[in-house]
């Protein structure tokens, strides 16, 4: 029962820590936010922010991780399906994800733009891997895996970007059409 409760109470302590974050990061940019900043927002001490994350970066990294990981559940409903639909929610997950902070303009945040995208692309290469278990094997899906995840991300964050002038939708059919067609002739 301890256990529980001290599990709880970490997770409101990391929440309040990244409701902090992200309260903040609309006022100053991440190289001028201090811990002080932090836990003050957070209403919880240094050593407190220190028994969680080892740095202001980590916290950033942390909440990059986690919501990158979030949007594609919250897209794909939690099921874990190799197929053209589940592609085509990947795809928009990255839109969304890309699009998701509202802090894009500050100058600091440019610096993370490779970690944030790296976030994203872990995060589909995990989902895909997944979903292929028993559909390839190892060193297919070491060839595959990689491929589909750059290709769903790249195409995701041109459309993010406004590089893209197709509505969203047919964007995703078309980048899954593509996709699709990469690995047809798996198995010969």
């Amino acid at each position: 029962m301890a256990t529980k409760v001290q599990n709880q109470r970490m997770t409101n302590t990391k929440q309040s820590l990244v409701d902090a974050f992200y309260s903040l990061i609309n006022e100053k940019d991440l190289d001028k936010m201090t811990i002080t900043d932090l836990t003050s927002r957070a209403k919880v001490n240094r050593a407190t922010f220190y028994a969680h994350f080892y740095d202001k970066y980590q916290l950033f990294e942390y909440i990059h991780g986690m919501s990158a990981e979030n949007v594609i559940t919250e897209r794909t409903s939690g099921r874990v399906t190799f197929g053209e639909e589940s592609a085509k929610q990947l795809f928009l997950a990255v839109c969304d994800y890309h699009r998701k902070p509202d802090f894009e303009c500050r100058s600091s945040y440019l610096s993370f733009i490779p970690q944030i995208q790296e976030k994203m692309r872990a995060a589909l290469r995990e989902y895909l891997s997944k979903s292929l278990e028993g559909q390839m094997s190892e060193a297919e899906k070491s060839l595959y895996v990689p491929v589909y995840a750059a290709m769903i991300h790249e195409a995701g964050c041109l459309w993010a970007d406004g590089k893209v002038a197709l509505d969203q939708d047919v964007a995703a059919a078309n980048v899954v059409k593509l996709a699709m067609g990469i690995g047809g002739s798996r198995r010969q």
